[in-house]
């Protein structure tokens, strides 16, 4: 498909023939396993638990470390992608570069489609980095926080931990996508040490819009734990939609741009990036976390009969 240009239908006929095989795959399978079971037999546990599930950030990382690695994986190929594709910006015109050109204007339309290809990325992370704090509230209604928090473990400590994993997570996966991109770009167009210093910097800059969404469901879960998974995955869809991929196409006003936290990122390595809004991102960040801490030591704990 061309979004820039005519359509093209047969790659929906290809998607049409991947997924009717892929359901016929299942139904077989459905149909030769015990339920409950899987395809190969089970293999006998080791005999000793890991040191790492001694901490509650151990614990954490070894039930999240799956879902990084696919998250990993599947950024790392869009990265080696989209940085071969840089060679074939330069012969863009029409409508794209008018679009690219809100990211960093014409004059740098390359760096324009970095930074749009980067807070892509951003976005993807947050959806990674909401899942993984969504835990928190499945922990209380399921009711496997109960037994955590009956041990030395903290309230803070248990929060803490899933903190922690959601910023390294993050890192691990933007890095993930901006360093291939680098790598790969470089490779076409030359000067592949400065390429990957530049996108690793735009990579960085993600990070603190990042963490205000995970705040903002940190706050949410110890507000309102009946509608937080709702209003957690409705205020990452605002603002996707709200932000600098959507909004100006939208022709949003200003002040509703404003309202999401990837408006506020400087369009690196298109624009220069400067401190200011990083720091605006951050503070934000500390007082909604801030919120939710408060909560979290107040509340009573809504667990399950």
């Amino acid at each position: 498909m061309r979004p820039f240009a005519d359509n093209l239908w047969w790659p929906l006929g290809l998607w049409l023939l991947v997924t009717c095989s892929l359901l016929w795959v299942a139904v077989a399978l459905v149909g030769r396993r015990d339920v409950g079971r899987g395809m190969w037999p089970e293999r006998r546990g080791a005999a000793h638990a890991s040191p790492t599930l001694l901490s509650p950030s151990g614990v954490v990382w070894r039930l999240q470390r799956g879902a990084l690695l696919g998250w990993a994986v599947g950024l790392l190929g869009f990265g080696l992608i989209f940085g071969t594709l840089s060679e074939q910006i330069g012969g863009l015109e029409g409508a794209a570069t008018e679009w690219y050109a809100t990211f960093g204007g014409g004059a740098d339309l390359l760096g324009a489609y970095w930074a749009s290809m980067m807070q892509m990325a951003g976005m993807a992370v947050a959806i990674y980095v909401v899942t993984l704090m969504l835990r928190l509230h499945q922990d209380e209604a399921r009711g496997t926080l109960e037994p955590v928090l009956g041990t030395a473990v903290s309230r803070l400590r248990w929060l803490g931990a899933y903190a922690l994993n959601a910023l390294v997570g993050a890192l691990l996966v933007i890095l993930a996508f901006a360093g291939p991109m680098g790598i790969s770009g470089g490779q076409v167009l030359g000067g592949t040490a400065s390429l990957l210093r530049d996108l690793v910097g735009a990579a960085l800059v993600q990070l603190p819009a990042i963490a205000v969404l995970g705040a903002a469901v940190v706050a949410l879960t110890r507000l309102v734990p009946r509608w937080s998974v709702g209003l957690s995955w409705g205020l990452v869809a605002f603002s996707i939609m709200v932000g600098p991929m959507f909004g100006p196409s939208l022709g949003l006003p200003t002040w509703v741009l404003d309202l999401s936290p990837f408006t506020h990122v400087p369009n690196a390595p298109a624009v220069a990036a400067s401190a200011g809004p990083v720091l605006g991102l951050a503070l934000a960040c500390v007082l909604v976390a801030v919120t939710g801490v408060l909560m979290l030591r107040r509340r009573d704990l809504a667990l399950p009969p």
